[in-house]
């Protein structure tokens, strides 16, 4: 009968045949595209973008068209008043994505806003109406307005703080 018999000091440094083996897990070199906050992160939440930006639309037109009521004649109006919702609602689109995406607010502002602005177009060619050179502006300052607000909302850089002279001793 030959039987061998595993004395601890037979065994060389930290191998134990009678413990399993831990296998190191390592972090991946390169988080994921969702965890990253890349593409995939920044289209799924662009329907969450984009309601922001309708639902402010809706908003702000609800209070103009009870405000242009009020006016004798609200047509002059309605160019201005239309544009500053618009302003105003792409900042606010592109303020939700920079939120929604911290690891990379501008891209998100740039992708956000460049899809809303291809759906105004596409809606504006939809239902054909009168387009002039100010009305494509318009449609078209949604995009860098989207920018603005993701630049907006971008995580502030910690500044250092500078601890001499502070400690008892130094003053």
């Amino acid at each position: 009968m030959n039987t061998h018999s595993h004395h601890p000091s037979q065994n060389p440094v930290g191998r134990h045949p009678d413990r399993p083996a831990r296998t190191r897990v390592r972090p991946t070199e390169e988080p994921s595209d969702t965890q990253a906050g890349g593409f995939s992160s920044i289209m799924k939440g662009y329907s969450l973008v984009f309601a922001a930006f309708a639902l402010s639309v809706l908003l702000f037109i609800t209070v103009a068209a009870f405000a242009a009521y009020q006016s004798p004649d609200p047509t002059p109006l309605i160019r201005p008043v239309a544009a500053a919702i618009l302003a105003v609602s792409a900042l606010i689109g592109g303020i939700v994505a920079g939120k929604r995406n911290p690891a990379c607010p501008v891209v998100a502002g740039l992708i956000c806003g460049g899809l809303t602005t291809a759906l105004l177009i596409l809606l504006s060619l939809l239902f054909r109406g009168e387009r002039d050179l100010l009305g494509w502006g318009m449609q078209m300052s949604t995009l860098p307005l989207h920018l603005l607000g993701s630049f907006i909302a971008r995580p502030k850089q910690k500044k250092p703080t500078h601890t001499a002279g502070k400690h008892p001793s130094q003053r």
